[in-house]
């Protein structure tokens, strides 16, 4: 038995390759593939130089102090206004003209920028290596006598390609050529030609090779669903198929697709600074300015793991309801942790609320930025110490110890620039901190599973078939260098051509690829992609085939794709049965509330089904909560301003006056409960704002004037019983004449829809408070009751001319509230059966014929939203089957 006691390592290794290298699995011991980076690091273990590598953020900042010390003239301008900008724009500089042959002096016949560097290279100060200090630091080594182990590094492409740093090192390295190694000159010509040979040729009328397919797909998920199937019908073929995609998110949706079909799984992963964890830190840097953005607050309280702790459900719903800090909801949960002497979670609200006079008309100050990065840190350490005690592989711990690396980096940039910090610098900070982000989604591969490839020129040489999936891609930034400087650097012996040279490499690279892939070749472009530019390759290699070579993917569009290579399986969808109309429910559960309200009634009247999820089965929503939309939010403030000026302890004593409360006590609500509406971007909004609410405020004090009218409160609960049950509904507003004369004023902001209902007798609200504040359920005391809409933003009251409020102009003829509210007391009376049979109608599926009559009182159409009004807000439309799921 022969036995070598020398082993030697072969790396192969290419220019074009970058990111994470696919692994063949029929590698020998000793054998690997990686890009240049894997080489230095596999030089630097070798003779012990292996050191943790330096973020990119980190040798900004570190050459941001140098630059700081540095007598610059031409970026002098550049680095006092955009210090990180500046100062990443001249690293990366710096470092391209190293790889080229730069030795850092100063030389007239450079570039006037190039001054700037030479001036710079000559402060001493720390900067992590770069590429080209690594190379040089393994030379070092290597003239110190360290020798390298027996070795052997295939190049696959031609040495010229390589910047011009890497030619000492490679002459110091044992170096062969791969038999697929092409010059930057000779050999494109015969890639492009082998390709478009295999693609069928320049002739549109040549036959494409059988070998080569190519479909579109309107759907990611029809896409990855094709492949997986295909890979399941050829088995014995996966291991050497490799799949291009350059999308993450494409990829996961892959993974989940081959193992839901026994496939094994390519691997992928997904890295996103948008990590619910790592989002604390742009959202504490939000909630520094004065007034604070609602939206930022409330994505902060609804974080998996939100730093406000126990209390931030209970904040989150009443940032949602009242977007402001310090409305009445707000002091309401706040009051509460008071009462039960929770004192930490009082602290860690005030620690992270915005910072007093912080405002967006004027930059921030870098203290404010490093005391909230201290804080984020703190708390992120703290999170992660935690979690370690239970389980040190939590994902999350990680997580939390990035969050603190990145809060320190921010802070260390805030310190490094000026002292006042725009919100777009800020952001320009922010970015830079968070390079690189967190794994959200990540897949181990599995053994004998294809081959997944993010970059075409990395393509393995086990893998005889490609599925490029997603033909997009491809594309490089163009030099950072102007003409006229390069060529005053080849003046100096600095042939700077990066960007010219890398482009050439990769593309030669992917041509080799491709001529030399045994197989088959299918290529599936994706709709969703139409707005990115699409991979050079591809676009020379299709202008070959036929106008109408493409297949779409779906089915029913123009029947299932040819088979590619094999029978590709067929699936009809099984689209989901749309359920019943008819609910069958035990009657058992369907007991009786012994309360009841105005949505109560509507709900019960309208629609049997979302009655029962909300009141028998208890259903609630999402804890997700959202700021309320516009609209809502404009009728929430403007019904809170009516009701300060109007319901308070001070009446205004004439309509000028109340204009002026009006005015002010919106002013008043903006920071509390209006927040939005304070941002400098809602400036306009507010200004109208202020003017309908001052007119609306003129309007209704005439109003009152007019009809001998006293405000008897606003949101005040009349009592009593309606329909035989205790009701707890709360009409907006409840006015009383001297004679004891009562009306019912409700609240809107807008809509033209409001009169519509008067004239079609079915403003069921009105009736329904009218009713109630009567005390009266059969409709005879309703007589002397009247009621209106209040449209604020016309300042126009909406009133049935057969009981209006008095000194009303806008009396619209139609059916009195008395006749509303009779026809809702009858329809209530015999529309009920349901409850006792058990059988629940969802009615708005149901056609208009086959309804209950008096059930159009509640099922209103929205012209606007095609829907019902009662189906516009409901929970449930997915349940009943009135929406699709998405």
């Amino acid at each position: 038995m022969s036995y070598s006691p020398t082993l030697r390592h072969n790396l192969q290794t290419s220019i074009a390759w970058r990111g994470p290298l696919p692994i063949n699995p029929l590698s020998a011991f000793g054998q690997s593939t990686g890009s240049p980076e894997n080489i230095l690091d596999w030089l630097e273990q070798q003779l012990g130089h292996k050191r943790k590598p330096a973020s990119n953020a980190t040798r900004v900042l570190q050459y941001a102090a140098r630059l700081g010390k540095a007598q610059l003239k031409v970026s002098a301008a550049s680095f006092a206004l955009d210090t990180w900008g500046t100062a990443a724009n001249l690293l990366q500089r710096r470092d391209d003209l190293l790889m080229w042959g730069w030795n850092g002096k100063s030389d007239k016949r450079l570039p006037a920028l190039a001054s700037d560097l030479a001036e710079t290279e000559a402060i001493e100060g720390p900067l992590a290596p770069g590429t080209s200090e690594r190379i040089n630091l393994i030379l070092c080594a290597l003239n110190d006598g360290q020798v390298l182990p027996s070795h052997q590094i295939i190049i696959r492409d031609h040495p010229s390609a390589w910047p011009k740093a890497w030619h000492p090192l490679l002459g110091r390295l044992t170096i062969a050529q791969s038999q697929f190694s092409l010059t930057p000159t000779a050999g494109k010509n015969t890639a492009l030609h082998s390709i478009q040979e295999r693609l069928g040729g320049k002739d549109i009328n040549t036959k494409p090779d059988e070998s080569l397919m190519w479909w579109r797909a309107a759907s990611d998920t029809a896409a990855a669903d094709a492949v997986a199937t295909l890979l399941a019908a050829n088995g014995s073929r996966t291991a050497t198929t490799a799949i291009l995609c350059e999308d993450p998110v494409l990829a996961s949706l892959l993974d989940d697709r081959l193992r839901q079909r026994g496939v094994p799984a390519v691997g992928s992963s997904i890295k996103s600074s948008s990590h619910p964890i790592l989002q604390v830190l742009p959202l504490s840097i939000g909630l520094i300015w004065d007034p604070v953005d609602p939206a930022i607050l409330l994505d902060m309280l609804t974080l998996p793991k939100s730093p406000f702790g126990s209390a931030a459900d209970g904040l989150a719903k009443a940032v949602a309801e009242q977007p402001g800090i310090g409305g009445e909801l707000w002091n309401k949960v706040v009051n509460g942790l008071k009462t039960d002497g929770k004192t930490k979670a009082l602290d860690k609200i005030a620690q992270w609320l915005p910072v007093a006079g912080a405002t967006r008309e004027k930059p921030l100050p870098q203290k404010a930025i490093i005391e909230r990065c201290g804080l984020v840190s703190r708390w992120a350490m703290g999170m992660a110490a935690f979690l370690s005690k239970s389980d040190f592989h939590d994902p999350l711990v990680s997580a939390f110890e990035q969050l603190a690396n990145q809060s320190r980096v921010l802070s260390a940039l805030a310190g490094a620039t000026p002292a006042l910090l725009t919100e777009a610098h800020l952001e320009r900070l922010l970015t830079a901190a968070q390079e690189g982000g967190a794994t959200l989604v990540e897949k181990v591969p599995e053994a004998g599973g294809p081959t997944l490839l993010r970059n075409l020129a990395n393509l393995p040489d086990h893998c005889e078939w490609l599925i490029w999936l997603g033909t997009t891609g491809g594309q490089h930034a163009p030099s950072s260098w102007s003409v006229s400087e390069r060529e005053a650097l080849r003046s100096c012996g600095i042939a700077i051509e990066s960007a010219e040279l890398a482009l050439t490499a990769e593309r030669l690279a992917e041509r080799a690829a491709l001529c030399h892939l045994k197989g088959g070749l299918l290529a599936i472009e994706l709709e969703s992609h139409s707005d990115m530019d699409t991979h050079p390759l591809w676009v020379e290699a299709s202008a070959g085939l036929p106008h109408d070579a493409w297949q779409p993917l779906e089915l029913g569009l123009a029947g299932p794709p040819r088979d590619w290579p094999t029978p590709l399986a067929v699936h009809k969808l099984n689209l989901l049965v749309q359920p019943d109309p008819i609910w069958h429910v035990n009657p058992m559960s369907l007991h009786d509330i012994e309360t009841s309200s105005y949505s109560e009634i509507e709900t019960r009247l309208g629609c049997p089904l979302k009655w029962t999820f909300d009141y028998a089965a208890r259903l609630n929503p999402s804890r997700v909560a959202g700021i309320l939309s516009e609209f809502r939010l404009f009728g929430t403030i403007a019904h809170k301003v009516l009701e300060i000026t109007f319901g308070g302890p001070t009446i205004p004593a004439n309509a000028g006056e109340a204009e002026e409360m009006a005015i002010t006590a919106f002013r008043g609500l903006l920071p509390t409960e209006a927040a939005p509406l304070a941002l400098p971007s809602a400036a306009r909004a507010r200004q109208r704002l202020e003017a309908q609410f001052g007119h609306a405020a003129r309007e209704f004090h005439d109003l009152l004037s007019r009809g001998g009218y006293r405000v008897v409160g606003f949101e005040v609960e009349p009592g009593g019983k309606l329909d035989g049950r205790d009701f707890n509904g709360r009409p907006d507003c409840i006015l009383e004449t001297g004679q004891g004369v009562k009306g019912i004023v409700d609240l809107k902001y807008a809509g033209k829809k409001y009169r519509e209902w008067i004239e079609n007798g079915t403003a069921v609200q009105l009736a329904v408070y009218a009713a109630a504040v009567a005390g009266d359920g059969n409709g005879g005391g309703l007589t002397n009751t009247a009621a209106a809409y209040f449209i604020i933003d016309s300042a126009r009251i909406f009133t049935p001319a057969s009981s209006p409020i008095i000194g009303s102009n806008d009396q619209i003829p139609g059916p009195s509230i008395a006749d509303t509210w009779s026809r809702i007391a009858t329809a209530l009376s015999v529309t009920t059966t349901w409850l006792k049979t058990g059988e629940v109608p969802a009615r708005p599926r149901q056609a208009p014929s086959d309804w209950p009559r008096g059930t159009e009182l509640a099922l209103r159409p929205n012209k606007r939203e095609n829907a019902y009004e009662l189906c516009i807000h409901c929970d449930h439309s997915v349940l009943c089957g009135k929406k699709a799921i998405e």
